[in-house]
């Protein structure tokens, strides 16, 4: 409505950005999901390496390695939408990176016990982590639109620059130093899911701090 449109100010939208991007539990929450979503993303930024020189598979064969991965997305956003209301955000989240972890833990599994990776077996885990990701990220960016109700454009930019930055990163320096490696890719993506892990459970532990000092502020997702 026209009443809740803020004029177009730069020195305030500068004010905004600083303030959001500062906030310690942005900080938090955006680095979650970035690190999160870099788990999977370090194999699309590898793309090339791992379908044509680890795979074995022809150019025109990539649909083996994308359309597993973009499955696991829509179905993981499908399971999202369907559970809102019915599922507390922070079970979602925990189920989500629960289905990450199986998919590095079969994905390494699988990357030990064979020399030469073969489809569909070396895709399906990441089927299965483009799931968990799907359920993830939904309820970390919720969480934070929810903490500038009339910022959230502002919000939603940094959030997403956070995670491009990062995903810049990995596909400009990373990925050329170790996507000719299978077993190089699965510990970098398993140390992202870690690290995106250990970000949202600090969250969530200084929530609960803060809520039982009697402050407003509960844990991510747990009332969405």
């Amino acid at each position: 409505p026209p009443q809740a449109r803020l004029p177009l100010a730069p020195k305030r939208l500068l004010r905004d950005y600083v303030a959001i991007i500062v906030n310690p539990r942005f900080q938090r929450l955006s680095a979650a999901a970035a690190f999160n979503f870099a788990a999977l993303w370090v194999y699309i930024a590898s793309a090339p390496a791992f379908v044509l020189d680890i795979l074995k598979l022809s150019e025109r064969e990539f649909g083996w390695f994308f359309v597993p991965m973009i499955s696991g997305m829509i179905l993981g956003a499908f399971v999202s939408g369907r559970s809102a209301g019915k599922v507390s955000g922070a079970k979602l989240v925990s189920i989500g990176f629960a289905c990450s972890a199986v998919a590095m833990a079969m994905n390494l599994g699988y990357n030990l016990f064979t020399d030469v990776p073969k489809v569909p077996w070396a895709v399906l885990p990441m089927m299965l982590n483009a799931f968990g990701i799907a359920l993830v990220f939904p309820i970390v960016t919720l969480a934070i639109l929810d903490m500038y109700p009339r910022q959230r454009g502002s919000a939603s930019s940094l959030q997403a620059f956070t995670g491009l930055v990062l995903n810049a990163a990995i596909a400009g320096v990373l990925s050329p130093l170790i996507s000719d490696h299978a077993l190089w890719l699965i510990a970098t993506a398993i140390a992202f899911l870690t690290i995106g892990f250990g970000f949202w459970r600090w969250e969530a532990r200084v929530s609960r701090m803060r809520s039982g000092n009697g402050a407003t502020q509960t844990v991510p997702g747990e009332t969405l």
